[in-house]
């Protein structure tokens, strides 16, 4: 049996063959942190019985910072079950951080509002004053997870503000001083 780890979008994906399969009920995929350590983290089914060659794969969506141990515990139908050795599994997160960024700030008239790598295409852009009262409220047009607008502030008196940007999980939040 062939069994190795690979990335799949920042998550490790496990992959492993087998060249044929008897009395085969399937696999428990094992997890630890030291190597010694092991706990059951998900199951796929196996082929039962066959003399050809199968392929499967499982995407561990949590484990400890994308760096873990794993091993295979194939289990038959009788219950009999058999342990491969382990594999130490690395994914580095390659998904960019949401970012905001506000200028000028101080601001005299109108902030420039710049976001990047945001979660979700439904944005919301609010600005409020330190009284928590909403004063401004837009929808900025979001093209690939990022947005660049200019705001014209230069109604209001001079104080501070804060800006909020909310996108799925991802709420970024700055103040802003008015001169």
């Amino acid at each position: 049996m062939e069994f190795y780890s690979d990335c799949n979008e920042g998550l490790i994906e496990l992959k492993w063959s087998t060249a044929s399969e008897t009395n085969n009920k399937g696999f428990i995929i094992e997890r630890s942190e030291n190597a010694k350590d092991f706990e059951q983290v998900g199951f796929v089914k196996g082929a039962g019985n066959t003399t050809e060659n199968q392929y499967y794969s499982f995407i561990d969506k949590d484990s400890y910072n994308n760096r873990a141990y794993y091993r295979l515990r194939q289990v038959d139908f009788d219950e009999e079950s058999t342990v491969s050795t382990f594999i130490f599994a690395y994914c580095e997160n390659d998904i960019e951080e949401p970012s905001l960024q506000i200028y000028p700030n101080p601001f005299k008239t109108n902030i420039n509002v710049s976001a990047q790598n945001l979660p979700d295409k439904d944005i919301s852009l609010n600005i409020y004053n330190m009284l928590g009262s909403l004063i401004y409220q837009t929808k900025p047009n979001v093209t690939n997870g990022n947005f660049d607008t200019n705001i014209d502030l230069s109604k209001l008196p001079p104080a501070m503000y804060v800006v909020k940007v909310i996108s799925g999980d991802y709420v970024g939040i700055v103040k802003i001083e008015k001169h």
